[in-house]
This record gives C-alpha cells, sequence and structure tokens, in this order.
C-alpha cells in the first residue's frame, strides 16, 4: 500500500482516537537580528562564485586565524557589534555532508602555530562530528553567543540552528540514486543505503540539540532543512506515490518529525521551514519552479497534513519572507500577501495560537519592515523574530553575490517598526 494512501487511513484513525497536540499559548516576541553563517566575505570577487563567502564558514575554522587574527575573535567583536545594533536574536547554520570537503580556493588562514593552512569553508561532516574539532568549535561558539554583551550588556535572547545538507545527506537529490526495492515500501524500509544516510541526518540534529541544552541558551528553534522541506518539494508530484522528488521529501519529513516531536517534543523546533516556490505543472524535475504569493500557505497546508498523522502540530513557523511581484525583490504587496496567506491557512487549518519567526528577509529593508509590521498588526499573529539575511534587496543590489556582506550589523529600518 502506497505512502499517502497509508497515512490517510491512519489519519481517519488518529482523528477519531485522541486530538491533535496544539500549541496552548502564544510565544513572546523577540527581538530579531542577523543570519550569521560566516565571518567574511571577499568582495573583490568579481566573478559571482560562492566561494566569496563560503571560504569564511564561521563552525568549521574556529580554532583558526585569519590574516593574523584568531576568528573566534573576529566573530566575538562581531557579536557585540550586533548586540550594540539592536540585535536580540540570532541564526546560526550547520551545513554538513559526509566526507565534507571544501572546494575553494581560500589566502590568510593560519593555524594556532602560525602555519599556513586552508580554509575548512562552511560544512561539517556529518559522519563524524561527535568529539571532533568541529564540535569544539560549534560549542565554543555557542559558549560566546550566551556570553556576548553590547556596550550596555545587552545580550542575545534567542538562537535559531538550521541544518544545511549538501550531496547525498539532501534528501532530494536521491532521485539521483537507484531507486530502492518496492518504493515505498514503509517509513522503516527505504533500504540499508537511505536508512544509513537518514540516520545519519538524525544522529547530527540530535547531537546538536545535545549541545544546545547544554550551552544553557535559554531559548533556541532547530530548522530541519534550510529552503528544503517547506519549499516547492513538498507539493511536487503531489498523488504520485513512486519514486520522485516530491515523495523523497514527503516521506522524509514524516520520518524525522515522528522521530524527532516524539523523542523531544516541539518546544525548541520550527520543523521544516518555509520559503515561496512551486512546481510548474507538479513536476520540478522536469519544469522547475514558478513564484505565486500563496506558495507559502500551501507549503504549510501540506506540511500540516504530515504533522497531524504523527499526532504533534509545531508551536513555532519559520518563513523566509522575500517574495515581491512574482519573484524574489521584495514588494510591500508581496510580502503582506504572502504572509496574510500563511496566517489564513494556519488559521483555516485551525492553528490560532502557532508564532511565524521570519527566518530570512533581506537586509534592513524598509519595505519588507513596513508589510510585515502591518501583516502582523492586520492578522493578530504573533512574529517571534525577523532575522535578516546578509544581502540587499535586489531592488537596490542586482549583481548576485556582490550584495553579500557579513555580518549585516545595521537593523535600524526593522527597528523602526517593531522588531
Amino acid at each position: 500500500m502506497k505512502f499517502r494512501t497509508i497515512l490517510c487511513l491512519v489519519f481517519a484513525g488518529l482523528a477519531q482516537m485522541f486530538a491533535v497536540e496544539s500549541a496552548s499559548a502564544q510565544s513572546a516576541i523577540h527581538g530579531g537580528g542577523s543570519n550569521y553563517f560566516w565571518f567574511n566575505v571577499d568582495t573583490s570577487d568579481q566573478s559571482c562564485s560562492e566561494c566569496a563567502f563560503y571560504c569564511f564558514g564561521i563552525i568549521p575554522n574556529y580554532d583558526l586565524n585569519y590574516n593574523g587574527t584568531p576568528v573566534r575573535t573576529i566573530v566575538q567583536g562581531q557579536l557585540a557589534s550586533m548586540l550594540n545594533a539592536g540585535h536580540r536574536s540570532v541564526k546560526i547554520s550547520v551545513q554538513y555532508q559526509r566526507g565534507a570537503t571544501n572546494t575553494c580556493s581560500c589566502s590568510g588562514f593560519t593555524d594556532g602555530a602560525g602555519n599556513p593552512v586552508s580554509s575548512r569553508g562552511t560544512l561539517v561532516d556529518s559522519a563524524n562530528f561527535p568529539n571532533t574539532q568541529a564540535e569544539t568549535n560549534f560549542t565554543t561558539f555557542l559558549q560566546d553567543i550566551k556570553a556576548a554583551a553590547g556596550s550596555q550588556n545587552q545580550h542575545f535572547e534567542m538562537v535559531e540552528v538550521v541544518f544545511g545538507a549538501l550531496g547525498v545527506n539532501l534528501f532530494r537529490t536521491w532521485i539521483n540514486y537507484t531507486e530502492p526495492p518496492n518504493w515505498p515500501a514503509g517509513m522503516g524500509d527505504w533500504g540499508s543505503f537511505f536508512d544509513g544516510v537518514y540516520a545519519e541526518n538524525k544522529a547530527l540534529v540530535y547531537r546538536v540539540r545535545s549541545d544546545l541544552l547544554a550551552s544553557g541558551i535559554p531559548l533556541f528553534y532547530l530548522d530541519f532543512a534550510n529552503e528544503q522541506g517547506g519549499s516547492a518539494y513538498i507539493d511536487d508530484n503531489w498523488g504520485n506515490f513512486g519514486w520522485n522528488i516530491g515523495e523523497i521529501t514527503r516521506q522524509y519529513v514524516y520520518r524525522l518529525w515522528r522521530d524527532y516531536s516524539t523523542d523531544n517534543g516541539v518546544a525548541d523546533t520550527v520543523g521544516f521551514g518555509l520559503v515561496t516556490g512551486h512546481c510548474v505543472n507538479n513536476d520540478c524535475n522536469t519544469n522547475g519552479q514558478a513564484y505565486a504569493a500563496n506558495d507559502a500557505a500551501s507549503h504549510v497546508q501540506t506540511l500540516m497534513w504530515i504533522y497531524d498523522q504523527v499526532g504533534h502540530r509545531p508551536v513555532a513557523w519559520d518563513l523566509h519572507s522575500y517574495y515581491g511581484n512574482g519573484g524574489t525583490a521584495a514588494d510591500y504587496s508581496g510580502i503582506y500577501s504572502e504572509f496574510d496567506d500563511v496566517n489564513s491557512m494556519l488559521r483555516y487549518l485551525g492553528d490560532n495560537t502557532s508564532v511565524i519567526l521570519i527566518g530570512e528577509a533581506w537586509d534592513n529593508d524598509y519595505t519588507t519592515g513596513n508589510a510585515l509590521s502591518d501583516a502582523h498588526y492586520a492578522d493578530g499573529r504573533n512574529i517571534g523574530a525577523l532575522l535578516q539575511w546578509p544581502m540587499e534587496n535586489p531592488v537596490y543590489q542586482p549583481n548576485c553575490w556582490l550584495g553579500e556582506h557579513s555580518p549585516a550589523i545595521t537593523f535600524t529600518n526593522y527597528l523602526n517598526w517593531f522588531y
């Protein structure tokens, strides 16, 4: 019996057996901040290469020096600057891949003895994370976030950690591998290869959560798959139970949500973050994506359908707020409509209490702040925090990575509203 049929039958039974768990109260609004994945960007790189920032990943390189200064010292100074600029939250990334290596050519790095070394890029090795230098770097970084203080003794209130997989660890790439026998045989039987990859990804999530709990950071949220689970792929090939990106995504989301929420509850996760985009003619792999204001709301509907099979609903969602005029150059009506559509869908599905984190938005963008402020107050839906991306709205800076910078310190156009 196919996956969706099984889940429909399970859902029918669950609906009679018990009420689906839901948040009991709205979360408090926390101050916003920035996505903070790398400590520098090479603005001299005019090739639009991702190496302009991939060289400067914080976590892999935290024990190294850059141009004679410890990366840790650089980061500590940047964290203090963020706090002084009004930041109260920060979003960091655990980007990972089995057997991770850095393919970018990066100069200026030395080890503790002053010997020239290569940058380790942005990725950690998911097959070899516990008790390694990468984990030591991560826990030290968490300690520094917790200890960071501004000039008026300001501190960070909240940390969001997003997981970004590459290579075979990114579940939608499984379509490029041989289909397991009898797909989909069941959530516990994908074949030894895919079960092994899933177990590796899950172990990394659980280990990172353990490190966060040990850090003493008072509030954190986990996003299990950056712009993957709550994306166009979750709705791809809807109704087609075969070996396709959509069904792979839905099965992965179900399995990780089931395991995590059962083992750890839902208080510290947004599940799978939302981003705009839909599959053209229901097939992203063949036809690519287009964009509409109600895309994220459609992803909410599918995700909630899956979450309800497990019996646990999230208390928080993560929305990447870039939509505008059919694309990603944000305008007021696009940003407002996208948030409003997500809120309307949540209410339609009986969720009146969960909080929305704006997990990404253009850097210090007045238009985005205005639209989200108006939508938030009109809809009565709490925004937990806004976390800007270190790149200007393409309306002002259209040239690929040349608009990237790190860290994104200035926050005035969001502070002027309500963050």
